[in-house]
């Protein structure tokens, strides 16, 4: 009897262990989300700043922010790449993650879908729209699939289906990389 005490508090102690463990570890991804929103929301108030914009955050689940110019309105989506992957555009909303080159596991980016189908009209109160999407932190390189066989680099002029992807890095070297 005494032997299934000691199994029972064993098998307790683990599974205390264990969903402990999760804690900790969901306890660390909202503190990184938290701080790459306010990281990313830091660096566009200093743009919008210098630029003379206003930055509104909205937080909606197509897009997190608003940038107004005088000419532009901006939708600006933040994607968490906390282990700086490379990512690769397969389609408008399919973007591919890859650790290495070589790599051959499927895993795709999320929350992009919903901007990337969100239907801007050309102008909107007077002002052009834009999409933009912000990778956070960095991403060890950005591509696109051109065709089957073609691929090329994005850089922040590169049309992505309509929207334009920078890297938070890029945005906090360059505070004139976001076209106004």
């Amino acid at each position: 009897m005494d032997f299934l005490f000691i199994i029972g508090g064993v098998l307790l102690i683990l599974f205390l262990a264990l969903v402990g463990f999760f804690l900790i570890l969901l306890i660390i991804k909202k503190s990184r989300i938290k701080k790459m929103y306010s990281d990313v929301e830091n660096e566009l108030n200093n743009f919008a700043i210098f630029n003379k914009t206003t930055l509104e955050p909205k937080m909606k689940p197509e897009y997190d922010y608003i940038i107004h110019s005088a000419t532009k309105k901006i939708y600006i989506k933040v994607i968490p790449n906390i282990s700086d992957q490379e990512i690769t555009v397969n389609s408008s909303v399919k973007w591919q993650l890859r650790r290495t080159i070589d790599d051959e596991s499927i895993k795709y980016v999320e929350n992009i879908d919903a901007m990337m189908r969100m239907d801007l009209p050309a102008y909107e109160d007077g002002l052009e729209t834009k999409k933009l999407y912000i990778i956070y932190p960095n991403a060890k390189s950005l591509l696109k699939y051109i065709n089957e066989c073609e691929m090329e680099f994005v850089d922040p002029t590169t049309d992505v289906y309509g929207t334009r992807i920078i890297t938070y890095k890029a945005l906090k070297e360059n505070n004139n990389i976001i076209d106004l």
